[in-house]
Formats: C-alpha cells, structure tokens, sequence
C-alpha cells in the first residue's frame, strides 16, 4: 500500500477553490485536473498493518428486509442496540441480536445523529438526549427525532428543501445549534438551521446554498474543526468549511487513479476529529485520511474482506463513537452496507490517529440587531461610524461606507433613513463640535476612492441628518484607510493612509469663503510618514494624543497624533496566533479614563481586544456568532467595525460595537451591518 515515490500531497495545502455564487455547481475549475500530478495526490504515511491491514466482516445478526444503513449504539446501562435504516421495513432500533425493539414506519435510507444536545423540558428544566437527523423518501421530509434510553421519538418533522433529499448530514456549532446539510441529484446542497442550542428549540431556516460537485454522494463533517467533507463519484474526496460564515472554498484531499491514490470511487466516508474515513469501493477499501500541516495525508488503509472471502463492494459505512480516539484500546465498530448483496457487514478493529490540532474556540456573541444589506451583491459595505445623538440617545445614527455608492446612514433599529450617492468610499469617521458659520455642527471625513480625496460632511447635531461639506485634495495614488482626530485646543484633523504605505495627517479648517449651498471645510497637510506596506484601520485616541494603525499583513502600531509627533511609531502586537491577517478595522471603547482597543482579526473572522493603557495587555478575542432565535446571521471576513460606550438604552447600556458583515447569510444577501451589546463582550471576556 505505500507509495514509495511520492511522500507528500501539495495540493491541498496549497490549493484552495472559491466562488462566490458564480461558478455552477460541479464545474471543474480551468487547469486543475493538468496541475496535478499522480504524486501530488500520492502522499501516504505508514499504513496500518493491525491483523495484516485485513478487517474480517460479519453479517450483521437480525433478518431486517432491504436494510440501507446501521449503527452500534451503546446505551447508558452498558447495553447495546442498532439503529438501522431500511428501505422497506423503516427506522429501527434493534437489540444485539437482532431483535426488532421499536420501528417507524417509512422509506429510510440515510441518517445522522449527534450526542449530548440539550434538550428544554417542561418546567424550564434541561436534559441531553441524542438527536438523529433522517429523511423519508418515501414523501422527501426530514425527520429530527429524539433517541432516549434505546427508544425513539419525533422532535419535529422538518421543511424539505427544493429537491429530493439523497444524502445528509449534521453540524453542530460552538453554540450547540444544530444544521443539517441536504444534498441532491446535480450538486444541489442546501444548509439549514434545525435547532437552536442556546434556546433548546427547533428552528427551520434556510442558511445558504453551497454548490457542490454535480456527482457529490456522501458527506460527513467534524464539527471540532468545523470540516464538511464530501465524496465526489469518479473523482475523489473534497473538503470544505461547514461553518456557514466561512469563506465558500474548498480543498482537494485525493483524487481517483491514475491521478490519485483512490483505486475506484470514493463512497461511504465518516468524519471523526481531525480527518475523514473513507470507502474505496472498486478495492474494498476503509481508507483513514488526517489533517495534517495545512492539507491531508493518506495514513492508514484496511482491506475489507467478508468470511469465506466473498468479494465486498462496500458503499456506505457508519463508524461507533469511538471512531478516531485516541485511546489505543478502544474498538471501534465498523458497518458496511455491501452493493453486491445488499446486506449489512460490521467488524470492529482498534485504531489511533495522531491528535487533531484544536481551533482556537473563542468565546462567541450574538449580534441583537443588523442594518439593511446593501442594494448589490458583492464587495460594498465597509466600514461604520457610530454618531451619538446627545440630545436623544436613541435616535442616533450609523454612517457606513457603501464602496459602490456612497454614504448610507441607519437608525439603531438597522433602517436606512439616508443615502448620499457620492461614489466609492471607503473608511468614515465623525468628530464632535465644529464651529462653522457661527453654528457648531459635526463634522465627518471619508476617503472617496475615485479621486483619491478626503470627503467631508456635516451632522445636524438634533436631526442627525448628514450633507456633503466639501473635500480635499490629495496627491495619494490609492487612497485608502482614514481616521479623525480632535486635540485639547478643539483642532480637528484626519489621517489617511494609502495603499502603498503612506500615511498623511490634514488638518481641517472653514472655507474662507462660503458661497450659499457651497463647500463650508477644506484642510491642509501638516505631516506624512510611513508603513512598510499596506495599512488601512486606525483609530484616535484623542484624551492622550494616540493614533493607532492597522499594518493589514503584519502589525497594530501606536504612533503619536499630535502634527509635530514625528515618523516613528511603537509595536503593539504581531500577526499570529491572536492577530490572523488581514488586519482591518480598529475602534477605542472609551471607559472614562480606561477603555478597550478592539480590532478586527480578518484571517480568521474573530475579534482582539486589547487595554487602551500601555503596555496594552492583551484581554482576549470573540467571534460574533448566529443569533438563532432573531434570525439574525453571525459576522465574518469583517472590514470596519466602530464601538461606542455610550448607553443606548436597553441592552445596549453599556454602549455597542458594530461590524461589517462580508458574508451575509441566512437567507444569502448582500452585505450588511451587525450591533453587538458591548455588555455581552464584556462578560464573554471578564472584562
């Protein structure tokens, strides 16, 4: 079984496929199939040689008529039981010996089950129950059912998707919500929430669809890595992101000969913490594939033979629990369901893969309220600025960046109420307290990309309505990033950055003369310095003279803000571990003379939270996840983000982070803006 030439897959670990809604499910992408070689898909490491690498099967016992599927069971008492999908005779739950012990009547052929799911009682008590995820394809509706001490019972039966259902599979979330991916004929694929962990209730909601191959037959995901795994017929084994904030992309794991080590088709496959097993059906196959630096090694195969040697063609597979633990005397079960015969075959053989490298499990926040999406799909939304009503708390506003249209302005409620069709903007922030023509106004300053200038606006500081106020020229070829500033003396200012490194700092000043509806500010430079490469984030702190830049692939760095401060700034921390580029968006929640620096973790769709004070200790990270009960999405490959202290009332007492949302699902939609209560930050983090 080895493959002595050839030691390690590349292809995986190197290369991604994305698309975003544009490529047909199935498509192979151009070159693919010539940029690989039989030895980029031939790694392998030392098979298992447990018993020669040969597993013995049985029949299973029991005389169950046209049976689809089973799996070993172990009950709380130390009893055991199957479960068994039938084509004719239904679901079932058997003893050992075969013993039918409860049937539901119906066509069943496929099923998935999770353990441990908290289940709401009556009384507002709680208990865990298994949960298993089945399908009638006698009708095409999805069944959730409960399985409680070896007896089942129906939670709900579920909305079927637009499409007959073939295979499915479950996902359960850092927050115990429960998804079932659908797949069809042609590559259809539908995920949906089915259960809401925080709630302990059924929710039926439409996700996303994520195309697959047209020939997609099996799937299986880990839910410690959050891994969708699927087998293509005729051409091999694809992973994928099962989290449904995560970037639509997938990985190559093994192809078919003779590009590949996979002999025939890929079938049945099972995910267990780190990796996939999987059915080779021409050779008879159980093949056990581990995540490993970033893409996938082939590290153990058995040949699965019948007693008396009759030839297997081994199609679908269930796995007992202990599947991929890493107690190396704990037996795992085996079941086959057997092509050629139609029947049932189960073994049970002892292995141990390498521990699975953990994701970092930040804590994880709801977001309580989201705008509108934007009016197009694609890269638009950017970046917020929170303006803060002192009159009225309640009615202020969120100015956000549209990169194909302009400014767009939202209530708390997440309502459009303004738009100014400017062009493509990118970065916003506002400043309190502007004398212009005897009335003191607000004033906000945006970077305009298509003339590479500083936009600017006033805010009515009791209608909070917003119009244009001039601009600034500015000799930077791709404007970018841009924050504000105001100092002790009432000077305001704002930084912009450009993609090439550049930073400048103009300060802004009335219009000597005002014509009636003309331009009231403009502005002057009075300093530049520079990064090593791209910036776009930064934030003021203007109670102690603090800018702080976001370098995207590399650091946070703190630089004076005051115009003579000078070029040399500070290291506040690295890309690693906590900071995953691109670095983008960076806010201050002011606490009085404290406060939090908060920056937007972009690579791996997370949150830095950082003290305001030198030496500015890192307080942790969060993820903003889905709010199942208000239907609202979790936030991911966040740009810009702002965050105030101040108390909107309700459960934004303690003020509200808000965030770019660049993957708007649940349904799929374009892009749009998420509130977070900073009360529920502070908690998550002990802050």
């Amino acid at each position: 079984m080895k493959n002595k030439e050839c030691k390690k897959i590349t292809l995986s670990k190197n290369k991604k496929y994305s698309w975003q809604g544009r490529l047909a499910a199935g498509v192979v992408l151009p070159g693919l199939l010539l940029s690989l070689s039989a030895c980029q898909m031939g790694q392998q490491g030392d098979v298992a040689t447990q018993a020669g690498a040969v597993l013995k099967l049985q029949p299973l016992a029991g005389d169950i008529v046209e049976p689809s599927l089973a799996k070993l069971l172990q009950m709380p008492d130390g009893e055991q039981r199957w479960l068994l999908a039938s084509e004719s005779e239904g679901l079932l739950v058997t003893a050992a010996s075969g013993k039918v012990l409860q049937r539901i009547e119906g066509h069943y052929e496929a099923f998935d089950l999770r353990d441990g799911v908290t289940l709401a009682r009556e009384g507002n008590s709680q208990h865990d129950a298994t949960v298993v995820l089945t399908v009638d394809a006698s009708n095409n509706t999805p069944k959730l059912l409960t399985l409680e001490a070896g007896q089942l019972s129906l939670l709900a039966d579920l909305k079927a998707p637009g499409f007959q259902i073939d295979q499915l599979c479950l996902f359960r979330d850092r927050s115990d919500n429960l998804y079932a991916n659908f797949l069809g004929g042609r590559g259809h694929n539908q995920q949906w929430l089915i259960y809401d962990g925080q709630q302990q209730q059924v929710k039926q909601r439409l996700v996303r669809d994520l195309p697959l191959p047209v020939e997609s037959t099996f799937c299986s995901v880990d839910d410690a890595s959050q891994t969708l795994y699927v087998s293509e017929e005729g051409f091999g084994l694809w992973a994928y992101q099962a989290n449904p904030e995560a970037e639509a992309e997938r990985e190559l794991i093994d192809l078919a000969a003779p590009r590949g080590t996979v002999t025939g088709d890929l079938a049945g496959i099972q995910a267990f913490a780190g990796g996939v097993y999987a059915l080779d059906v021409e050779s008879a196959e159980l093949h056990r594939y581990d995540a490993v630096d970033g893409g996938y090694t082939l590290n153990a195969s058995w040949q699965l033979q019948s007693e008396g040697d009759q030839a297997l063609v081994p199609e679908k597979l269930t796995l007992s629990a202990s599947a991929g633990s890493q107690t190396a005397d704990e037996a795992t079960q085996l079941v086959v369901y057997d092509d050629e015969t139609g029947g049932l075959f189960t073994a049970s053989f002892v292995d141990q893969p390498p521990a699975a490298k953990a994701l970092t499990a930040y804590p994880e926040v709801q977001p309580l309220q989201q705008t509108e999406p934007m009016h197009s799909f694609g890269d638009a939304a950017d970046d917020p600025a929170i303006w803060v009503n002192s009159r009225d708390k309640r009615s202020s506003r969120i100015l956000a960046t549209n990169k194909r249209l302009g400014l767009e302005v939202f209530d708390l409620e997440g309502k459009a109420i303004q738009r100014i069709a400017l062009g493509p903007i990118n970065n916003i922030d506002i400043r309190y307290g502007m004398t212009l023509q005897g009335k003191v106004m607000d004033v906000a300053a945006a970077t305009l990309r298509s003339d590479n200038s500083i936009a600017l606006f006033t805010i009515d500081p009791q209608s909070g309505v917003v119009h244009q106020a001039g601009s600034i020229a500015t000799d930077l070829k791709e404007i970018y990033g841009s924050c504000m500033y105001q100092n002790r003396a009432g000077e305001n200012y704002v930084f912009i950055n450009d993609k090439d490194g550049r930073f400048q700092q103009y300060q802004l000043h009335q219009q000597a003369s005002v014509k009636p509806g003309g331009p009231l500010l403009t502005g002057s430079k009075v300093r530049e310095f520079s990064l090593d490469s791209q910036p776009e984030g930064c934030v003021v702190d203007d109670q102690n003279d603090r800018l702080f830049v976001g370098e995207e692939d590399h650091a946070v760095w703190v630089y004076g803000a005051a115009a003579d401060a000078g070029q040399q700034g500070r290291l506040l921390a690295k890309v690693g571990d906590v900071l995953v580029d691109d670095i983008e968006g960076i806010a201050l929640y002011i606490d009085g003379a404290k406060g939090y620096l908060v920056v937007s973790s972009q690579g791996d769709n997370s949150y830095a939270v950082y003290d305001r004070l030198p030496p500015y200790a890192y307080r942790g990270s969060f993820r903003v996840g889905l709010n199942a009960h208000d239907g609202i999405d979790g936030a991911s490959e966040t740009d810009g983000l702002e965050v105030s202290s101040t108390n909107f009332g309700g459960a934004f007492a303690q003020g509200m982070l808000v965030v770019q949302d660049g993957r708007n699902v649940m349904p799929l939609a374009p892009q749009n803006f998420k509130y977070i209560a900073w009360q529920d930050i502070a908690k998550a983090l002990n802050l």
